[in-house]
């Protein structure tokens, strides 16, 4: 029997749905990295991008206080080598405000490792998730413009064939991350240089 869309709550599940799907999601993340958090760090002074990233490393700490591994991906690219994560991991843990611990290491890496430009922008790629970045107007481009679910589906619409082979590619190419974080998450975590920026 096949649901009415008159159904309580069947408009909302839907408009739901079409803004937040594989596709939505990957269109976002896709255009993120590579298009809005590049243009972002091109255009912020040295000094804005260190204070951006390390507000951006800190916002992407889970309730928890583990670490993502995009975290600490972003991590070795500041440090431009293997961090300690389990030196790390225990030094935010034991912080009272774990997610406050992350954005102040974030920093003194940056310090401590003369970290270039072109390696702090490399980290906000790794953290661009299609939501929110380095800048209110980026912000404003990934929910309303290039990042939106209307542009996600009008490059669709627009391209034919061709766009929904990118569309779908994108899909893959997300879904292959997905698996492989779902893999890297099963593995044992392993310490890297003890020269580890900690803070």
């Amino acid at each position: 029997m096949l649901r009415k869309a008159a159904e309580p709550g069947m408009v909302e599940r839907i408009a739901s749905f079409l803004g937040d799907n594989a596709l939505t999601r990957s269109w976002a993340e896709t255009v993120d990295r590579h298009v809005i958090t590049p243009v972002e760090g091109m255009v912020l002074s040295d000094e804005d991008l260190r204070q951006q990233l390390a507000k951006v490393v800190r916002e992407r700490t889970p309730d928890d206080g583990v670490l993502s591994e995009d975290q600490l991906r972003a991590f070795e690219a500041l440090k431009g080598a293997p961090v300690n994560q389990g030196a790390l991991q225990d030094a935010v843990s034991a912080a009272e405000e774990p997610s406050i611990k992350v954005g102040r290491q974030a920093l003194a890496t940056i310090a401590d490792f003369n970290t270039p430009r072109s390696r702090m922008q490399d980290a906000a790629g790794l953290l661009a998730n299609g939501r929110t970045g380095l800048t209110e107007t980026g912000d404003y481009v990934r929910q309303f413009g290039l990042g939106s679910p209307v542009a996600a589906y009008s490059a669709v619409a627009a391209g034919g064939a061709l766009a929904t082979k990118a569309g779908l590619d994108a899909y893959d190419w997300w879904l292959a991350q997905q698996q492989q974080a779902s893999k890297d998450a099963q593995l044992p975590l392993q310490g890297g240089s003890p020269q580890a920026a900690l803070s």
